[in-house]
């Protein structure tokens, strides 16, 4: 897939695509129903392009720190970009200067330099300086330009329109049940594993500590059952582990700072320095502070046949 950096107008170009415009974080199913109207558009020869932004405009305008952090950061954005069919992406740099273009030069300067057979937006869309200009001024003023614009309708689940700032919500509050089926995927975290303090070790549940890389939305605090897949040199996954995960302050044992930190059931060896993807599936507790490492021990005791139990996994200890 193709990645074209834009600081101001795209580069002009003679391919002839179907572009879906949008901020796109999370790529959730109501994201991939755009994607889906854009594939139906697609004729011979013709590719399937996504213009987007960064950093969140919220973000850049606003310093809103509920959108400095992001449900799919930029690499994984283009990956599940390209798994709906997306060959080629113009990121846009969006700035407090990009947020000034009016409407009719984003259209008539900005998309008219790209050979354009249609463009797919979702329901709601909104465009150009203050975000005030809305579909109809967008297909009106691509008939200029002769590009045909496609409205997607939203996707509900439960009567409830599907938003990335529920889904930031929710994985705040570790309702990854509701996270996982708007995403149509688990949610997941990349990292790298790091040296720690060897307490999980020391307590019997020698853990994986994760370095995080990239700017993810972060589980709320809590214990929770999840995968964790261990990628080879490539960076691709060769192996999938249950674990049982923790991401928070660890109270008990004097914790500094928030960690995720992964026990994978079963697995024998050393993990330092290697790359993986955390994939949370359920909360399992609120994370609590024992009065003593003993009671620690025997809740993660309890925490695992109970994750056992819910896999039909046998306990190997």
């Amino acid at each position: 897939m193709e990645i074209i950096q834009v600081q101001d107008v795209p580069p002009e170009n003679t391919e002839p695509i179907i572009l879906c415009i949008g901020k796109f974080d999370g790529v959730h199913i109501g994201h991939q129903a755009i994607m889906r109207h854009a594939n139906l558009l697609k004729q011979k020869d013709v590719s399937l392009a996504v213009m987007t932004f960064y950093p969140h405009p919220r973000w850049a305008l606003q310093q809103d720190e509920r959108y400095k952090q992001c449900i799919t950061p930029r690499q994984e954005k283009y990956k599940q970009l390209e798994r709906q069919g997306v060959s080629k992406v113009y990121e846009i740099n969006f700035t407090k200067e990009y947020a000034e273009t009016s409407p009719e030069t984003f259209v008539h300067q900005h998309l008219s330099v790209l050979n354009i057979k249609g463009i797919v937006v979702g329901e709601g869309f909104n465009f150009g300086k203050g975000r005030k200009s809305d579909t109809d001024l967008l297909t009106k003023l691509c008939k200029d330009i002769g590009v045909p614009v496609t409205v997607a309708p939203l996707v509900k689940v439960n009567k409830q329109k599907i938003s990335s700032t529920d889904i930031r919500a929710s994985i705040h509050k570790g309702k990854f049940d509701k996270v996982n089926l708007l995403l149509d995927r688990n949610y997941r975290i990349h990292g790298s594993v790091i040296h720690g303090d060897a307490l999980g070790r020391q307590l019997g549940f020698p853990t994986a500590n994760l370095e995080v890389l990239g700017d993810y939305e972060l589980p709320g605090s809590g214990v929770y059952l999840g995968i964790v897949e261990l990628n080879n040199e490539d960076g691709q996954a060769d192996e999938n582990w249950y674990a049982l995960i923790n991401a928070g302050y660890r109270p008990t044992v004097n914790g500094k700072g928030y960690l995720i930190e992964a026990y994978l059931m079963d697995y024998t060896g050393d993990l330092y320095g290697k790359s993986l993807a955390v994939s949370f599936v359920r909360k399992m507790r609120e994370e609590e502070n024992f009065a003593s490492k003993e009671e620690l021990i025997e809740q993660m005791k309890k925490d695992e046949a109970e994750a056992r139990q819910m896999l039909n996994l046998t306990d190997s200890r």
